[in-house]
């Protein structure tokens, strides 16, 4: 019982990933945004959070992924200037 409700946890942060994912896509479409246009900083910052979020997603500590996912995500949200 307790694998499969890890199993279901698992699912739905997978479900969280693609959405963040698609919101990025989203906005980066609309506003004419490419991976170049991110600091180098946060990009390789948003390396090091996806390590972190993998690592506490296969761990099964879904707090921490989640909270690593929220920072990695705003590494690659564009910055107003370039809105």
């Amino acid at each position: 019982m307790e694998q499969k409700h890890l199993f279901n946890a698992q699912d739905n942060f997978d479900a969280e990933v693609d959405r963040a994912v698609a919101e990025l896509n989203r906005l980066w479409r609309i506003h004419g945004t490419v991976m170049t246009d991110i600091e180098p900083q946060r990009r390789s910052r948003a390396r090091e959070l996806d390590i972190v979020m993998t690592d506490a997603a296969n761990r099964g500590d879904l707090p921490a992924a989640r909270a690593a996912l929220k920072e990695w995500t705003n590494c690659f949200v564009p910055e107003r200037s370039m809105l």
